[in-house]
């Protein structure tokens, strides 16, 4: 059950969540304040959302630069998705091997 309640929670919270809402919508709309820059201002805005991990900011930051710069470069939120993805399936994995472990 714990393992389903993790997937249900990544697919909305970095698919619908992150990917779609910081790269689908917001990076395009900041293409006209920011122009070319805007892929680096999505990141900084992006930190606040994850003030609660402050710990994790530094890595955060570095992760959404690998999902901004190419949805900016390329107009296809696709490629956010799919880098996003790869925290998603560690998260998964952490998760199931938790779930597995005995005692």
């Amino acid at each position: 059950m714990l393992v389903w309640l993790a997937v249900v929670s990544c697919m909305f919270g970095y698919v619908l969540g992150e990917a779609f809402l910081f790269r689908g919508v917001l990076l395009p709309k900041a293409l006209g304040v920011f122009g070319r820059w805007a892929w680096l201002a999505n990141a900084v805005l992006f930190g606040p959302c994850h003030v609660h991990r402050i710990w994790a900011l530094p890595s955060i930051f570095l992760s959404n630069i690998a999902c901004s710069l190419p949805a900016q470069r390329f107009r296809i939120v696709w490629f956010a998705v799919l880098i996003d993805r790869f925290e998603g399936v560690a998260l998964l994995a952490a998760v199931a091997m938790g779930v597995q472990s005995p005692g």
